[in-house]
């Protein structure tokens, strides 16, 4: 062989944060972050059972829209009931006792900030600048700073969110780097020696 045809070159960058950012999310959406808005949403209480008047109750925090609820007393008895002021009027029926606890599940309408995953809709491009530092290895004395200039960042919009019990949640989020139009240029190091 005396020559090799090179077709394409592909720059990415790879960012995580470890706190969740709506507005970040949004970014990489290509969406805007909704206020107020309101949503259905589950909620399950735990709730010690008490006398009301001839009957058991259990009182709940939340709303459930049209006051229904569902009970579930721990020993796979499950019922629909009837929440009125916070309070749930437990079925005549079910097997319990004052101090028992009884799981209560219900829907309850929410408001908050919105961000709507849209397949229609894609990110636009960003001007992308990142910095860090270069060090002696001996002395640990900082000899400059390194910046990276991205002028057409392109956020992916692969998204992957996983929640697990006890680990800190750390988005991440992808760039994919473009040259600009007319330049194949796609991006520049600059390192900046301290005096």
């Amino acid at each position: 062989k005396i020559f090799r045809i090179r077709t394409d070159k592909e720059l990415s960058v790879n960012l995580r944060t470890a706190t969740v950012d709506l507005n970040w999310l949004a970014m990489q959406q290509g969406v805007e972050v909704e206020s107020g808005q309101t949503a259905r949403v589950t909620k399950i209480e735990t709730a010690t059972v008490v006398a009301s008047g001839a009957d058991f109750a259990v009182n709940i925090k939340g709303t459930p829209i049209n006051n229904e609820v569902r009970v579930d007393n721990g020993i796979d008895e499950q019922d629909v009931a009837t929440a009125t002021t916070g309070q749930v009027l437990l079925p005549a029926t079910m097997a319990v006792k004052v101090g028992d606890k009884i799981t209560v599940t219900y829907s309850e309408e929410v408001t908050g900030n919105r961000l709507q995953f849209d397949a229609g809709k894609f990110s636009k491009a960003y001007r992308l600048e990142l910095r860090t530092i270069a060090y002696n290895l001996e002395t640990a004395e900082v000899h400059s700073d390194i910046y990276f200039i991205f002028d057409n960042a392109i956020p992916t919009g692969d998204f992957s969110f996983g929640l697990e019990s006890g680990t800190v949640v750390t988005p991440e989020l992808t760039f994919s780097i473009l040259s600009e139009k007319g330049s194949s240029v796609m991006g520049e190091m600059l390192e900046v020696v301290r005096p």
